[in-house]
């Protein structure tokens, strides 16, 4: 069965934590403007987590590790973009 995606995503699973915030910048770009939250896994990776809240912190956006509606933790939610 196909999952529809609420949300687009990115999935830096594969991605050097060198690559991830020029990976994200691009992500936001891309959909910057659109008012779209954005979902941007990360798997469990505290670290690669912390470089995508910079990035968002850097373009003033809040973000959220997970949502509020749930417990997983493996992926970074950006707002309104």
């Amino acid at each position: 069965m196909n999952e529809k995606k609420i949300f687009p995503e990115i999935d830096l699973h594969g991605v050097y934590h060198r690559d991830v915030k020029n990976e994200v910048i691009r992500f936001i770009e891309d959909h910057w403007g659109s008012g779209e939250s954005l979902k941007v896994i990360t798997g469990n990776s505290p670290g690669m987590q912390k470089l995508v809240i910079e990035v968002a912190e850097e373009y003033e956006l809040k973000n959220s590790i997970g949502t509020p509606f749930d417990t997983v933790t493996y992926y970074v939610m950006i707002y309104n973009v």
